[in-house]
């Protein structure tokens, strides 16, 4: 966001400068930015790399709120919004690496998914009532069953007002479920739920992941 909006306030002088006394200006609907909008926007050295295309629309202001510019995917994007903030992050930051781990059963494995089961509704009432630092975020770990196996994947909680059923986006690509892919919505059965996890903007999983550490212990 930082990048674009740098690149957007660019464009903008920009346009200025070549019409001189305009009061108003015509910005493009969409812009292309790369990794060099965002380093230029926080004062460090660019160091090129791939651009990615957004799409602009302006939400005009009522009365009693301010106008504001809407990001979305271009028009020839066919995926969800989700998945293209994914895609875009992956091209400007690089792809998250894929940790992908075979399943144990044992007792250090027992207790963590009890312990987590146990802080469900605890860390539900806090996700919901806004309690969460607003810096962070709330992932799920949950059981996927497929043919070919079981895969336990991540997802990023968006709603969860209903106590049985959690609205999210996926954090990665599943292996089994095609249509399971990093930024798209997902549905999860609570019932489903393994670990759960609270991941800091800067500091990242600074609560939970109990399954995380038996797999690394």
């Amino acid at each position: 966001m930082t990048g674009l909006a740098h690149a957007l306030l660019g464009v903008w002088s920009r346009m200025l400068d070549a019409n001189d006394g305009a009061a108003f200006v015509q910005l493009p609907a969409t812009m292309s930015l790369t990794a060099d909008d965002v380093a230029l926007a926080y004062g460090r050295t660019p160091r090129g790399g791939l651009p990615v295309t957004v799409r602009l629309s302006l939400d005009p202001r009522s009365p009693e709120h301010h106008s504001f510019l809407t990001v979305h995917p271009p028009l020839h994007w066919s995926g969800s919004a989700g998945e293209h903030l994914s895609d875009a992050c992956a091209v400007l930051f690089g792809a998250r690496s894929s940790d992908v781990r075979p399943a144990y059963h044992g007792d250090a494995m027992d207790q963590a998914i009890a312990t987590a089961r146990a802080g469900l509704t605890d860390i539900r009432t806090r996700f919901e009532s806004g309690h969460l630092h607003i810096r962070t975020k709330l992932l799920v770990k949950y059981a996927a069953p497929a043919d070919e196996g079981t895969e336990y994947l991540w997802a990023y909680v968006t709603s969860w007002r209903d106590p049985y059923r959690i609205l999210a986006t996926s954090a990665a690509d599943a292996v089994y479920h095609p249509k399971v892919r990093s930024g798209r919505p997902v549905v999860v059965d609570t019932a489903s739920v393994v670990d759960w996890a609270v991941e800091h903007d800067d500091h990242g999983i600074i609560e939970g992941a109990w399954t995380q550490a038996a797999l690394d212990d």
